[in-house]
């Protein structure tokens, strides 16, 4: 039986859902995860439903607990990592931040713990839907439905950054769409502590360090991730915006989304703020 240690997700101020970016600069990117078959060896006791996703960071697993009859997803680590302190100490962190994240538009964390073999997991709220990536693969969106999902992620960012979380990692992939086309931000691998901490959390990021995923980071991020604030989330989704109204990322000097795509061209003056290279000159709260 897996053992749960409420040490992991109680009592401490933090320092994904997923957390699979396939930009993470280790060896586990070669990580196999365990099959469907070899994972259900781990956790006796739940009903191993498939393979949702891995990358470097772990493996999401959909599983169905009998005794509380709900599905659930499951991250486990690999057992590579788990020796590792300082991946260990950022697993810790994203289920620290989850746990203390209750908001309808944040992907819900149940518990975390350590199999028997030595992998930590923890489990997750199963959002049966997709990740925007899908939607956005398939071409532009109708405005409206932009501006909906945008408002949505705005709302879950609010609260999130009102609470000291910066995410550091928006991007489609990390945005779930449930069946009801609700928006939920996943994730938080990445997330940073942007208030005076306290219990003294261990932070991960070294000045200078990068962190993110490139198209979407923004300048100030990608120069020194630890020093970046909330600010720097409202400009990834500023890209999120420009991708889903025009298709594209706006990459170099890139045209504004009413002549790429035709869209209103109020909409190109709040792209552009959102996209400023300086902080002060982009909206200053979600």
């Amino acid at each position: 039986m897996p053992s749960t240690d409420p040490s992991l997700i109680a009592g401490l101020d933090p320092a994904a859902l997923f957390g699979l970016s396939a930009d993470e600069p280790s060896a586990a990117g070669l990580w196999q995860p365990p099959t469907v078959e070899e994972a259900a060896k781990l956790f006796p006791t739940w009903k191993m439903l498939g393979l949702l996703g891995r990358g470097g960071m772990g493996a999401v697993y959909h599983v169905h607990q009998p005794d509380l009859d709900r599905e659930v997803a499951v991250k486990l680590l690999p057992i590579e990592a788990s020796r590792d302190e300082r991946q260990v100490e950022r697993f810790r962190r994203e289920a620290r931040t989850l746990a203390k994240l209750k908001h309808p538009g944040i992907v819900a964390l149940h518990e975390a713990g350590t199999t028997p073999a030595g992998h930590f997991f923890f489990v997750m709220e199963y959002i049966n839907g997709h990740p925007l990536s899908e939607l956005i693969a398939k071409g532009k969106m109708d405005v409206p439905r932009a501006i909906d999902i945008v408002r949505q992620v705005c709302d879950a960012l609010a609260y999130a950054h009102a609470q000291g979380i910066v995410h550091r990692d928006i991007k489609p992939s990390n945005i779930l769409i449930d069946q009801d086309g609700h928006a939920r931000v996943a994730d938080f691998g990445l997330a940073r502590w942007d208030k005076p901490d306290a219990s003294g959390a261990l932070e991960l990021s070294q000045t200078g360090m990068f962190m993110g995923t490139p198209a979407y980071t923004a300048p100030e991020q990608a120069r020194d991730a630890a020093h970046a604030d909330h600010r720097a989330d409202l400009y990834s989704l500023g890209v999120l915006l420009y991708e889903m109204l025009t298709g594209e990322l706006p990459r170099g000097v890139f045209q504004p989304p009413s002549r790429k795509a035709g869209t209103d061209a109020r909409l190109d003056n709040v792209v552009q703020r959102a996209l400023q290279e300086r902080p002060e000159d982009r909206y200053q709260a979600a």
